[in-house]
């Protein structure tokens, strides 16, 4: 741009960091659980990376997914590192299984401290009264436990079952 001055055009600044670095993420984890283990805000994330509406980035060992980040110090990559290989705890470290593989149960502990709660990772093939009946539960309650309007089930999805 040559005439810039002639015509009033002027740079504004951006509001936020425009130096970043993309990072391949090849896990299910939450943005919130980045932003905490980076000490960066949510909303500029959020910002840098608005692909991820529901504020989860799905990437896995075959398919990674980028995370555009501002660019951090040196001890921030070593948080997120921790964070991506297991020594510090993400938001739903649960595994979604991929069509065919066999499915997973984790206990997670409840708010109320002594009763557990059963997950149940649906595969393919599966139909909800089918894991019912595997469950000893009836279709009802696992659509009232899931907040489910119709049976239809996906594969990945995790079922509460208690």
């Amino acid at each position: 741009m040559n005439f810039f001055k002639d015509h009033e055009i002027s740079v504004k600044p951006a509001g936020f960091n425009t130096l970043t670095d993309v990072i391949p993420v090849n896990k299910r984890i939450s943005i919130s659980s980045i932003a905490a283990a980076a000490d960066l805000d949510i909303n500029e994330l959020l910002l840098l990376n608005p692909s991820f509406k529901k504020e989860i980035i799905n990437g896995s060992a075959l398919t990674p997914m980028p995370l555009v980040l501002p660019s951090v110090k040196n001890s921030v990559y070593t948080s997120l590192y921790d964070l991506f290989n297991g020594s510090i705890e993400s938001v739903d470290s649960s595994p979604l299984v991929a069509g065919g593989k066999k499915a997973s149960f984790s206990k997670v502990e409840s708010s109320k401290g002594s009763k557990q709660n059963l997950y149940y990772v649906v595969k393919a093939g599966d139909t909800l009264s089918e894991i019912a009946k595997k469950k000893g539960t009836t279709v009802s309650k696992l659509k009232d436990l899931n907040r489910l309007e119709k049976s239809i089930i996906k594969v990945g999805m995790r079922l509460k079952i208690n």
